[in-house]
């Protein structure tokens, strides 16, 4: 409360308590305190899984690709992109959909619930209030829904993440055959 000017060092010395806590800290619960240097489960797995070539998917990708250093499978981190304004999930889920034709992702990482979630983000104040929004993200979820199921199969799921492989073109071949 006294007015003198700080100094730098007066300045980093009274930052370095919330510095060393940020690089600690995951999330809001003060009990995850160790997780900050842990890589997670879907990282190690997709690191023992991809060679350094390799190029993998997954909404909120920055943290993937740190611990797994491996190279994005499209130019968006994040699905938020697709609600941003009414048009934007035709464009968005079209670029995607590109990149995903062009880097071919060993790997897309969805959340299992994604299919129970929906009618959430449908009915969210994002999207209920803007039908034209709605409708084409309605329209973008599915267009990307049928290129999983076309490109790709799911091999496992952790912790809530479904962990999806890219088929080979002969796999995917045959799985485009009628039965």
């Amino acid at each position: 409360m006294l007015p003198w000017r700080a100094r730098p060092v007066q300045v980093a010395f009274s930052l370095l308590p919330i510095a060393l806590l940020s690089l600690r800290w995951q999330g809001t619960d003060l009990s995850h305190l160790e997780r900050g240097f842990q890589h997670q489960p879907v990282s190690e797995y997709v690191a023992s899984h991809t060679s350094p070539g390799d190029s993998v998917y997954a909404d909120q990708i920055g943290r993937l690709l740190i611990e797994t250093r491996r190279n994005p499978g499209s130019r968006y981190g994040t699905m938020f992109y697709f609600v941003n304004y009414d048009t934007a999930p035709q464009e968005y889920s079209q670029g995607l959909l590109a990149d995903f034709q062009e880097r071919q992702p060993k790997y897309v990482l969805l959340g299992s619930d994604r299919a129970k979630s929906l009618p959430g983000i449908l009915n969210g104040p994002i999207l209920s209030l803007r039908p034209e929004r709605r409708e084409n993200f309605l329209r973008a979820w599915l267009s990307v829904e049928a290129y999983m199921k076309q490109h790709y199969t799911l091999e496992t799921v952790i912790d809530g993440t479904d962990m999806y492989r890219r088929r080979s073109s002969d796999e995917t071949l045959v799985n485009l055959q009628p039965q």
